[in-house]
C-alpha cells in the first residue's frame, strides 16, 4: 500500500556530514514529467527542477513544493528521507491533474541503475521524403516536425501525420539543395514565430533565412513569410544551412562556401572576410542585422549550441581528407576553422588561397578519416534523463556508415569516444524536444527516437 511520510519524516534540511545525497533531474514540458530516477536510498535527496515548456509547472513531492516556474524556470528542492516509503510526486500547476504529470517516487531503495551505454532507436515514422532537419515544438513535446528536402514540412503527432507548411514553390531542391533547416523562436510562446532556411530557386540557388509564423492549429502562415537574410553563391553546393538560436537570442546561420571548385578557386571565398560565405553568420532577429562571426568553413551541414555550457558545437564535410567537429564558446567570436588552407588536421599547403599564420586557426575538436564514412553529421548534447549515461554527451554520425557515436568534450578536447552499436541508414539531421529525447531523421525519410534500451 502506498503511504506517505508525514512532515516530521521528511524536511529541507541537510544530514550530518557523510549522509547520502541523491541528485534527480526533473524535467516537466507539455503534459509530460521525467525523472531522472525514481527512487533513492534514505538520505538527503536534491530534486533538480527544470520546465521546458511554455505552460507553468509545479513540482511537489509529499506536500513540499518549488514555486510556481514559468517556462525556462529552474528551481531545486532539498528534501530528507528518513523513512522507507511511497511517496506521491507531481509537476503540475496548481488546479491541474494529467496522468504524465505525477507519479510516485519510492524512498529508502537503492538507486535506479543508469540507463545502458547502449541505448534503443525506436521509429516513429517512414516512407517521407528525404528529411533535412527535424525540430520539436518548444511547448510540446509530443509534436515533432519533419523537414522534407522537397519543401514540405510535416507535423508528427501521436502517430499522425500532417503537412503544416510547402515551401516548393520557392526553393530548388535538386543535389544539396532544397529546405534544409527549421527551428522555433526562443519567445515562441508570445510571437508563435518560427524560421527556415532554404535554397531559393534563383541564380544559382540563394542562401535563404526567412521568419513566419505559425498558426493555432500549426500550420505555417505562409502569408507571413518574413526574409531575414539571402547570400549570393556562385555554385550549387556546399550550402551548410543549419540554423540555431544561441542562449544570447542571437540566430548562428553556418554557411558553405558555395562551390566545389568547379567556378572559384577551392575555398576561396572561406578566407575572404568580406563574404559570409564559408563563415558562420551572427544575425539579430530583432533587428535584421547580420555580422560574421567565424571563417574557414567548406560545408558546415549541422551544428548545434548547447545552452548549459555555451559551446558551439559545428560538423564541416571534409574533402578528401578528413572530416571535423569543432567546438568553441559562444561568448566569442572571430574564429577561423582553416579550410582550405587546412582540412580537419592536414595542411593543404598547395591551395592558392591566401592563408594566415596557422597561429591564428582553431584546431578542430575531434577528426576521423574516410574508411567506409564520406560526410560528418553533427548532432547534440545528450540531456534525456532517461537516458543518464550519455548524459553531457555529443552525439553525432555520418552520411555513410550510419553508426552512431559520441564523445564528452572537457579541457578543451574530445574525451570518452563511443560507438553505441547503433545504426541507420543515411543519417542526415538530429534535433531534440523540450523534454531532452533526440531523434534523427534519414535521406530515406524515417524519423527515428533515441531511447531506453528495453
Amino acid at each position: 500500500m502506498i503511504r506517505s511520510l508525514s512532515a516530521a519524516a521528511i524536511a529541507a534540511v541537510a544530514l550530518a556530514s557523510g549522509a547520502t545525497t541523491t541528485t534527480v533531474r526533473v524535467i516537466a514540458a507539455g503534459s509530460g514529467c521525467t525523472l531522472s530516477r525514481t527512487r533513492a536510498p534514505l538520505g538527503r535527496v536534491r530534486f533538480v527542477v527544470e520546465n521546458r515548456g511554455r505552460a507553468v509547472h509545479q513540482f511537489s513531492i509529499d506536500g513540499r513544493k518549488t514555486a510556481v516556474l514559468q517556462g525556462g524556470g529552474t528551481a531545486t528542492l532539498t528534501v530528507k528521507l528518513t523513512t522507507t516509503a511511497s511517496l506521491h510526486y507531481s509537476c503540475a500547476a496548481p488546479g491541474r491533474v494529467g496522468a504524465g504529470l505525477k507519479g510516485v517516487f519510492r524512498a529508502g531503495e537503492a538507486p535506479q541503475p543508469a540507463a545502458p551505454a547502449v541505448p534503443a532507436l525506436t521509429e516513429i515514422a517512414s516512407g517521407l521524403d528525404p528529411l533535412t532537419d527535424v525540430a520539436v515544438a518548444p511547448d510540446d513535446p509530443d509534436r515533432v516536425f519533419a523537414v522534407e528536402q522537397n519543401g514540405q514540412v510535416v507535423m508528427l503527432d501521436g502517430g499522425s501525420e500532417q503537412v503544416v507548411a510547402d515551401f516548393g514553390g520557392y526553393i530548388r531542391d535538386d543535389g544539396e539543395n532544397g529546405l534544409l533547416a527549421m527551428t522555433f523562436s526562443p519567445t515562441f510562446a508570445q510571437d508563435r514565430t518560427a524560421y527556415f532556411y532554404f535554397i531559393a530557386d534563383s541564380g544559382s540557388g540563394d542562401d535563404t533565412l526567412v521568419a513566419a509564423t505559425l498558426n493555432d492549429d500549426w500550420t505555417v502562415d505562409m502569408g507571413s513569410l518574413r526574409w531575414v537574410l539571402q547570400v549570393d553563391t556562385p555554385g550549387a553546393n556546399h550550402r551548410g544551412g543549419d540554423i540555431a538560436f544561441g542562449p544570447d537570442g542571437y540566430l548562428y546561420v553556418p554557411i558553405g562556401d558555395g562551390d566545389n571548385g568547379t567556378y572559384t578557386v577551392i575555398g576561396q571565398y572561406a578566407q575572404d572576410t568580406s563574404s559570409l560565405l564559408g563563415g558562420i553568420a551572427r544575425v539579430d532577429p530583432a533587428t535584421g542585422s547580420v555580422e560574421l562571426w567565424a571563417k574557414g568553413l567548406r560545408n558546415p551541414w549541422r551544428d548545434y549550441i548547447d545552452p548549459k555550457t555555451g559551446l558551439y558545437y559545428i560538423g564541416d564535410v571534409g574533402e578528401n581528407d578528413q572530416e571535423e567537429i569543432d567546438v568553441v564558446p559562444l561568448g566569442r567570436g572571430g574564429f577561423n576553422f582553416g579550410w582550405p588552407c587546412v582540412e580537419g588536421t592536414e595542411v593543404h599547403s598547395d591551395t592558392s588561397v591566401q592563408c594566415p599564420d596557422p597561429a591564428q586557426l582553431t584546431p578542430p575538436a575531434l577528426t576521423y578519416a574516410h574508411n567506409g564514412r564520406c560526410a560528418v553529421i553533427a548532432g547534440v548534447v545528450v540531456r534525456d534523463p532517461r537516458l543518464a549515461s550519455l548524459d553531457g554527451s555529443f552525439l553525432y554520425s555520418d552520411l555513410c556508415d550510419g553508426e552512431l557515436r559520441t564523445f564528452t568534450y572537457e579541457n578543451g578536447e574530445a574525451t570518452d569516444e563511443r560507438d553505441l552499436e547503433l545504426k541507420v541508414d543515411q543519417p542526415t539531421s538530429f534535433g531534440e524536444g523540450p523534454d531532452g529525447r533526440v531523434y534523427v531523421v534519414t535521406d530515406g525519410g524515417a524519423v527515428y527516437r533515441l531511447d531506453p534500451a528495453p
